[in-house]
């Protein structure tokens, strides 16, 4: 892969598989792959992953505002109140 940073300053990381990981390589904080997921982690926990239908997010969620149409595909699980 490349890395390159263009003259208007924007880094451009190339390649069909990407990781953004620390100093020393031991944590990983992102990892793109070409036409799949997109995973992004939390001391080197995932978190958060794109699927082919939306996303998956593991742990809790926390949102102000929820808005937008699920239109019959709605699924709210609240688990034990």
């Amino acid at each position: 892969g490349d890395l390159k940073i263009s003259s208007s300053g924007t880094l451009r990381l190339r390649g069909n598989a990407v990781s953004i990981q620390n100093e020393n390589q031991t944590e990983t904080m992102a990892f793109f792959t070409q036409n799949a997921a997109a995973k992004l982690y939390y001391n080197n926990q995932e978190k958060f992953q794109t699927t082919s239908t939306g996303a998956t997010i593991t742990g809790l969620m926390t949102a102000t505002t929820i808005d937008g149409a699920a239109g019959d595909n709605l699924q709210l699980d609240f688990g034990t109140l």
